[in-house]
């Protein structure tokens, strides 16, 4: 069995585990912990303690998140502020700190709670106790099969460029105020989709592969109309549902580690998104088109 094929099969079997497991807990918003799974899965860790940083990072995200939507819901220039804040200068601590999977999962904890408050909806403590349940579904699994598919034991990755904290908090920040007037509905996954891709993109250099991401997207919403399609042909079965995730990150994780394509990765992320991981996988296009939508607002968005 060749690396690439383990890997591949480490990243189909975690992605289907966690969607397992948001099915099974009927978690809220189910789609963020696969779409954790499918961004942290890459970065290998050296032992459990690199995972219990990962943990800690959704944690305090989430506790963030729901801080700040808290202290005054009402008082935009007291909270807006505040997501500023903790959306550059926390996501980058944990970059600095614990390397990229912790500064990802930091920007989903707190991106997952506080557009739901600002944009009418009520969070509080057992709403964030929930969120970070399915996150740290996604660390765990994770976790599982890098131990069983035999992950590299090193150092979580902490190269690359350190990101900007303005830039990420203006794009956090801007991407709110956006979504409660272009998409109230979709706050949460425009918020996610713009921080976790300029953390990326600031990470890897401003100019990387942003055609390539572009692609990706066109892929990724096509593949999920396609999964949409069979699983509602299938009666919406559980079992087919998970053979499915998992079939499908494998052969997205596979073609872009064989053909250099790195566009399946971005691909991957939308796909995430748009078939929707968890109770009740979407029955219908539109449903895929809403979400497609909103990824790629937060996407361009973050390329400005």
């Amino acid at each position: 069995m060749t690396g690439e094929f383990r890997r591949a099969l480490r990243v189909g079997a975690s992605c289907a585990s966690t969607a397992f497991a948001v099915n099974l807990f009927h978690l809220p918003q189910p789609f963020l912990a696969v779409l954790a799974t499918v961004l942290i899965v890459p970065y290998d860790g050296r032992d459990g303690r690199d995972f219990l940083a990962r943990g800690g990072a959704v944690s305090a995200g989430v506790f963030c998140g729901v801080g700040a939507a808290m202290v005054s819901p009402q008082s935009y220039w007291l909270s807006l502020p505040l997501f500023f804040l903790l959306s550059g200068f926390g996501a980058v601590y944990f970059f600095k700190g614990w390397g990229m999977a912790c500064g990802i999962l930091f920007s989903m904890g707190l991106g997952g709670m506080f557009p739901v408050a600002w944009g009418g909806g009520g969070v509080d403590f057992a709403d964030g106790f929930a969120h970070t349940v399915a996150l740290w579904c996604a660390v765990g699994s994770c976790a599982f099969w890098w131990g069983v598919a035999g992950g590299e034991r090193k150092s979580a990755a902490r190269g690359g460029r350190e990101p900007r904290a303005w830039l990420l908090g203006a794009c956090a920040t801007g991407t709110v105020v956006f979504s409660a007037f272009a998409l109230p509905g979709e706050g949460v996954v425009m918020v996610i989709a713009a921080l976790t891709t300029v953390l990326g993109l600031e990470a890897a250099g401003r100019d990387a592969g942003v055609g390539k991401r572009v692609w990706g997207l066109f892929v990724g919403v096509v593949a999920a109309v396609g999964f949409v399609v069979l699983i509602a042909g299938s009666g919406n079965d559980g079992g087919i549902f998970l053979l499915a995730v998992g079939v499908s990150f494998f052969c997205f994780d596979w073609f872009a580690q064989r053909g250099g394509w790195a566009n399946f990765y971005q691909a991957a992320a939308i796909f995430a998104v748009c078939a929707t991981m968890g109770p009740g996988p979407d029955t219908g296009v539109s449903d895929v088109f809403g979400r497609a939508l909103a990824v790629c607002s937060g996407f361009f968005i973050s390329l400005g």
